[in-house]
């Protein structure tokens, strides 16, 4: 394993979706961010969650992002977050976005 899954901690019945919308609201709340200025969501998962289809549009969605602002959820096991890291990157180099927040989610196996 890749990284240390959440299944014997205090996060183990929550859902990835839950956990990412945790996190974009607390990055919200500790950087001051306003959601409006956010360009794109993106996340990297492990194993694809099978009641949420899209990890990052739902979460950022139930963040209170604006539904205008475009979302994907990359799954490719232990590589998910490094691709996803590049995505980020190759939309910034190509002038797409300014910036992209980013977290990686492990679903419970």
């Amino acid at each position: 394993m890749c990284i240390r899954d959440r299944s014997q901690t205090i996060y183990q019945d929550v859902m990835a979706v839950d956990l990412a919308k945790m996190s974009l609201t607390g990055l919200m709340a500790k950087t001051g961010l306003d959601a409006s200025l956010v360009d794109y969501v993106l996340y990297g998962t492990v194993i694809q969650e099978s009641r949420t289809s899209n990890i990052a549009r739902e979460a950022a969605m139930h963040a209170g992002y604006p539904i205008n602002v475009p979302a994907h959820t990359v799954t490719l096991a232990c590589v998910s977050s490094n691709a996803a890291i590049c995505q980020g990157a190759e939309k910034i180099l190509a002038g797409q976005v300014a910036a992209i927040p980013f977290v990686a989610s492990i679903p419970s196996m």
